[in-house]
């Protein structure tokens, strides 16, 4: 059993998943990195929350696990810091005598017990968004020799970052501004936490460093199994405490580390004595053993050449896209059924899809091995919301299969990931939203209902697989169609962007289409659920609440018109997305992987949180909601009144693979 003392035995510099068929590393897109900066910046104000009060930061995130053993091992905090300077002309005047006074020890004792912290800012290409790394990253002691051995250019550090530490030369860069001490509830409530800054010049720099201190996050968390992690944000002398999760942030009022040096020597001790799941890892993930690497390994090429029927190079770079050598896991799913509890082990590598935004679901899905029997599944591992049992992907899918629905994964198993010690601080401030929740309270959901999700979806995959002559802005028309919401009486409520579309064909309108056939269908379709001369965006006209009407239309349709087979787009886009994530991590089911002649399904496994409440009005002074990514290559539409999103399913565009998105 691992003692708090041990360092993260959890951490592993998790693969990236591949962006296309030659890609030999799995990056996120360097050429997004400024669009994807920007991104971070505009939606900040939804999912950051602050500034809370050090103390209770410390007293909920990170309990005091091991008092006694103070006065042997944790070095005093008086003068710190004195060393490092209240402000200076560049980071690196701040870092160096920050490292000193981090790394200071003496034979029994230490700001932060078998950890170590590294000047990680030097890379290659220091100027280059895509190619920067946090000012200083900590270390479990363990990992120093693999980090240190790593090159230059790799992204290792990011993948073995136990907590990384952000470093501004001024006080005036800080991103983030408290409202004055002695402010009343009203004011704290109206006042901007976040980029309050007036002279352009600084504001320009402090967004720049706002978005790549999230990147720096988001990838820590893409690059590790993790529940949560922290940052520290330091502008000149001063610091701030962050949490980051897949529901948002919850950031500390600034404190000056030379005048108080406590709540920073606080934090350091605490989390060094804090578990492994303490300090926000996944800790049902754990490395796989040589052999069940070398099993893993078997099974996937002998999968791959069954499907592709190819040898040589072509077969390596097809088994690259599923396995990295060396870097191999066991992920458990617990599992609830007639016999009681019981746990399944999953063997993986190389995710198919990466988590490339910090809130949302934050999915990952693996061609996984089942080392009971050598079988070869899809196992999705995702965050979920917090609701009824029933509404659990897994239970949806079972369903389905109940039901004879073709088309749809066979589930083999699934289940939560349970919930841990540690999660349950997350429950106090970052706020929770339910997607599409209707004023009408409860909705029962009717063909006509199905019809309109049907409807969405052909009108995503248009706007993002066929040509047409919206490309430029084709980011913020998916997002203000499929995600965009509206904060009404302590609420949010979805459908915003589909009642303008309905009403007034807002987004499609000035759209043309390269196939007249996809125009005239979605025209029609458009105007069989909401005629333009008479818009109904809430209640269905009778052409569509009969579906005669669209079965006769898309029959007719159909003899009538030859559809182009080979006229898809690959579009690399950027898209953030409104969504509600509740505290529970949602641990996806494993799926199996379909043999070239049958499909047989996917499992689950859900990491499900529990709910977590807003902020208290007088630590929370940033915006109401919350932002969720939408995926690249598994973007799906998000389904009216309140139903849940599509179950997974096969995809006929990776050859003969049953590839799930």
């Amino acid at each position: 059993m691992t003692s708090r003392r041990d360092a993260s035995t959890s951490s592993m510099n998790t693969p990236l998943a591949l962006h296309k068929a030659d890609d030999q590393t799995g990056e996120f897109n360097q050429k997004e990195a400024k669009s994807r900066n920007s991104r971070n910046v505009q939606e900040a104000k939804k999912f950051v929350l602050g500034p809370m009060p050090v103390q209770s930061f410390l007293d909920d995130f990170l309990q005091d696990f091991a008092p006694d053993n103070r006065g042997k091992h944790m070095r005093s905090s008086s003068n710190a810091f004195k060393a490092v300077p209240v402000r200076s002309e560049k980071a690196s005047d701040i870092t160096g005598p920050l490292l000193k006074a981090l790394n200071s020890a003496t034979k029994y004792k230490s700001r932060c017990p078998n950890f170590m912290f590294e000047n990680t800012a030097r890379v290659k290409h220091s100027g280059r968004l895509s190619s920067m790394k946090p000012d200083i990253c900590c270390f479990a002691s363990r990992h120093l020799a693999t980090v240190r051995s790593s090159s230059r250019r790799s992204r290792a550090d990011l993948g073995y970052a136990a907590l990384f530490i952000e470093v501004k030369p001024d006080s005036n860069q800080d991103f983030f501004c408290d409202p004055p001490p002695n402010a009343d509830r009203k004011t704290r409530d109206n006042h901007q936490f976040i980029l309050d800054i007036e002279d352009e010049n600084i504001r320009e720099q402090a967004e720049r460093a706002l978005g790549q201190h999230i990147f720096y996050a988001t990838e820590v968390c893409a690059r590790q199994h993790r529940a949560f992690c922290f940052s520290i944000s330091m502008a000149g002398s001063r610091a701030r405490l962050i949490r980051w999760d897949r529901a948002g942030a919850i950031v500390t009022e600034s404190f000056d580390i030379r005048e108080h040096p406590e709540p920073l020597c606080e934090f350091l001790w605490r989390f060094s004595q804090a578990s492994d799941i303490e300090r926000g890892y996944d800790t049902s993930v754990h490395s796989a053993s040589q052999a069940e690497e070398i099993l893993f390994r078997e099974a996937i090429t002998a999968h791959v050449k069954l499907q592709l029927e190819v040898g040589g190079d072509a077969l390596e770079q097809a088994v690259r896209e599923h396995y990295k050598p060396g870097v191999v896991a066991a992920i458990y799913v617990s599992i609830t059924d007639d016999d009681g509890l019981h746990t399944r082990r999953f063997i993986v590598s190389r995710p198919m899809v990466s988590p490339l935004w910090l809130v949302g679901r934050g999915t990952r899905g693996y061609w996984a091995v089942d080392p009971e029997n050598n079988h070869v599944v899809f196992l999705k591992d995702t965050w979920r919301y917090d609701g009824a049992e029933a509404d659990r992907e897994g239970n949806v899918l079972l369903g389905l299969n109940a039901c004879g629905v073709r088309y749809v994964p066979t589930v083999i198993c699934h289940g939560d990931v349970p919930l841990q010690a540690g999660n349950e601080a997350a429950k106090g401030y970052l706020a929770v939203y339910v997607l599409e929740r209707s004023f009408r309270g409860d909705v029962v959901l009717s063909l006509p209902d199905d019809m309109e999700s049907l409807l969405y979806v052909v009108l995503y995959c248009s706007l993002r697989w066929l040509p047409h002559n919206d490309a430029k802005s084709l980011p913020d028309t998916i997002r203000d169609i499929f995600n965009q919401t509206r904060y009404v009486r302590g609420h949010t409520f979805g459908g915003v962007g589909k009642h303008a579309e309905l009403y007034t064909r807002t987004y499609t309108r000035d759209i043309t289409w390269g196939t007249a056939p996809i125009q005239q269908w979605l025209e029609t379709v458009l105007d069989y659920r909401s005629p333009r001369e008479n818009p109904s965006p809430i209640s269905f006209p009778e052409t569509w609440s009969n579906p005669k009407h669209l079965d006769v239309f898309w029959t007719d349709f159909l003899i009538s018109h030859v559809l182009e087979s080979n006229d898809r787009i690959e579009r690399d886009i950027l898209v953030t997305a409104q969504q509600s994530i509740s505290s529970t991590s949602s641990a996806s089911l494993p799926s199996e992987i379909s043999q070239p002649r049958s499909t047989r399904g996917p499992l689950t496994r859900s990491k499900a949180r529990p709910a977590q409440r807003q902020a208290e009005p007088s630590k929370r002074t940033s915006g109401e909601s919350t932002l969720a990514p939408v995926k690249g290559p598994s973007d799906e539409p998000k389904a009216t009144q309140g139903r849940k999103r599509v179950p997974t399913r096969p995809s006929n565009g990776h050859g003969k693979r049953g590839k799930y998105h």
